[in-house]
């Protein structure tokens, strides 16, 4: 998609933190609601414990603002138009066997105006979401989202002209000031929304098939959370960008970030730059292989998984996803050991070997990575590469990997509490709050067991709780069916 000229004048200045127009709502308090969900999030966003009882576990992690420290005033002329505006460098610390690297992002504030906004998530709304019922490749759950720029081709021509003004003389001359690349071009762009009974969340990733991201929150007025960065492969080292409408976020295709919303709805503008038009024309990710090769971990795992699966404009190629993998374990990259331990349990371009799984596995769990947490937990509850079942172990794990917001962990640590396990007693109550937690990111299991535990509530005589739990239970079971559950399609099939 063609937006400007190549060069733009940038410069920068020091200057005070600037004003918002208008007042976040990123840190309010939240409403009351439901006696599950509201105990759910106010131990996510407090960190701590339920207040009724000391021994459960806060099923997400806390919510903590990163805290940009100097600001610079900016001036961008491009296109016969100058902006003036703030900019603030965020850093991340990345720690992997003992060397550190830096992650760099930066927040620009007021980038586009509140109206500008404003009238994009307006026109958003007007021309409709699209329910994409693909699996999202973050996470494989169904995205919601509207498409205006796909590998360069525009979609949605009116959205397209509302925002081609400000990539114009805003939004492409900074990128390519900033990261020193006249040749930077638009690729992809789109508006992703966020709300309850849809997706609130999109766990850590990162954007492998950008040169850089530009990400503006719409309506931080009306959510809690939002768009997050982390550092490590745990989410204790996970921080929030705190924002107000028009501010925009920019990183490089090596920095670990995600969303998750507490309370609220949330829509944000997307835009994925490639460092060339060819690269957009081939969806090339060409930019990851000097970065590889100069020992960015990040950038080995992330070209590792296009050669894995042939994507990226890389060809599949198992062998060479097994050295970038390995290379980039070594140095102690948890997504690495932790891929490659999935690798040895499926003999996937090496032999079929739990043992060296379960190896793998520790390694990354051991760095924090629920994934790792999970899988490990669930080698342990199986005695799979282990020398003996081991419970009380594998529920330790998936606790882990719970409190971090790993929904196949909630799912198992919810099944355990329902079943009654080594050092956990049988608890419903529990166990719904567990289920709870992972079927509102879209895991159709969880769905699936927390409509059953409603049903048999309701079931109950003279239960006074909740005159609609089996209306809630009804629900449950339709989102799980439309993701294909079979056991809710045929729940639902015995109901009509």
């Amino acid at each position: 998609m063609q937006v400007g000229p190549g060069a733009a004048r940038y410069s920068t200045l020091s200057c005070s933190t600037p004003k918002p127009c208008v007042t976040s709502r990123w840190l309010r308090p939240l409403p009351t609601s439901s006696r599950a969900s509201n105990r759910l999030r106010s131990s996510c966003i407090a960190g701590r414990v339920a207040p009724d009882d000391s021994a459960h576990l806060a099923l997400c992690p806390r919510l903590i603002p990163y805290r940009f420290s100097e600001w610079h005033a900016v001036q961008i002329e491009a296109a016969k138009h100058c902006w003036h505006g703030a900019e603030a460098t965020g850093t991340l610390s990345v720690n992997q066997k003992g060397s550190e690297d830096a992650r760099e992002f930066f927040l620009l504030k007021n980038l586009l105006t509140c109206k500008e906004a404003e009238s994009i998530a307006d026109q958003s709304r007007e021309f409709g979401i699209e329910y994409d019922p693909e699996p999202d490749s973050v996470d494989g759950c169904p995205a919601f989202h509207s498409l205006i720029v796909q590998h360069g081709q525009i979609l949605n021509p009116a959205l397209a002209s509302l925002l081609k003004p400000i990539l114009q003389t805003r939004i492409l001359p900074y990128v390519k000031a900033r990261f020193a690349s006249p040749t930077i071009t638009l690729c992809d762009a789109f508006i992703r929304r966020y709300q309850q009974h849809e997706r609130l969340t999109i766990s850590n990733h990162f954007d492998a098939l950008a040169f850089a991201t530009v990400v503006v929150d719409l309506n931080p007025q009306d959510h809690t959370g939002g768009l997050y960065v982390q550092a490590g492969a745990g989410a204790e080292s996970r921080r929030f960008c705190e924002v107000t409408p028009g501010d925009a976020v920019v990183h490089q295709f090596d920095l670990q970030h995600g969303v998750h919303v507490y309370e609220g709805h949330r829509q944000s503008l997307v835009l994925w730059f490639c460092d060339s038009e060819q690269s957009c024309a081939e969806g090339s990710a060409r930019w990851l292989l000097p970065a590889s090769e100069g020992g960015n971990t990040d950038a080995q795992f992330n070209l590792a998984g296009l050669y894995d699966h042939g994507s990226g404009g890389f060809p599949q190629d198992l062998d060479e996803a097994i050295r970038w993998y390995q290379r980039s374990a070594e140095a102690g990259n948890p997504f690495s050991q932790n891929r490659l331990g999935t690798l040895h349990e499926l003999g996937r371009g090496v032999e079929q070997d739990p043992c060296r799984a379960v190896h793998f596995w520790r390694l990354a769990a051991e760095q924090g990575n629920p994934q790792a947490q999970f899988a490990l937990g669930e080698a342990w509850w199986a005695c799979y590469g282990v020398h003996e079942q081991n419970q009380g172990l594998a529920i330790e794990l998936f606790a882990a990997a719970a409190q971090q917001g790993h929904a196949g962990a909630q799912h198992a640590l919810g099944e355990a509490y329902l079943e009654g396990a080594e050092r956990l007693p049988s608890s419903q109550v529990h166990a719904e709050e567990c289920f709870l937690a992972a079927a509102q990111q879209q895991h159709a299991d969880a769905q699936f067991s927390l409509a059953l535990c409603l049903r048999a509530r309701a079931a109950i005589a003279g239960n006074a709780d909740d005159a609609n739990l089996d209306e809630t239970a009804q629900q449950w079971l339709k989102r799980a069916a439309a993701q294909g559950h079979g056991g809710a399609i045929a729940a639902l099939k015995q109901r009509q």
